[in-house]
């Protein structure tokens, strides 16, 4: 099963039919370096789709949040692409990361 969704909600714009996020705020102060944090986020929201095998991620934002859903899905076998933004062209360019 493949899924979309947008990094952190409300950090940036992304298509009107991406309405689901991993991060539903804003990393708290406190935790912009904790990836343990970071990781268990991205731990939950799997586990809220369970038989994922591929996730398309609009990118929105914090590095250390998106590299945290990377390692999670490396260690579950999902496959990542990453679809960043495009100023210029005000649209977004698929990555495949893994």
């Amino acid at each position: 099963m493949e899924i979309s969704c947008g990094l952190i909600r409300g950090r940036h714009s992304v298509p009107p039919t991406i309405t689901d996020f991993i991060y539903l705020y804003d990393i708290p102060q406190a935790n912009i370096c904790d990836s343990a944090y970071m990781e268990s986020i991205c731990q939950d929201y799997l586990r809220k789709h369970p038989g994922v095998t591929a996730i398309n991620v609009y990118v929105t934002g914090f590095t250390p949040a998106l590299l945290a859903l990377i390692k999670v899905c490396g260690a579950r076998i999902i496959h990542v692409n990453a679809y960043n933004y495009d100023r210029e062209g005000k649209t977004f360019w698929r990555q495949e990361v893994i």
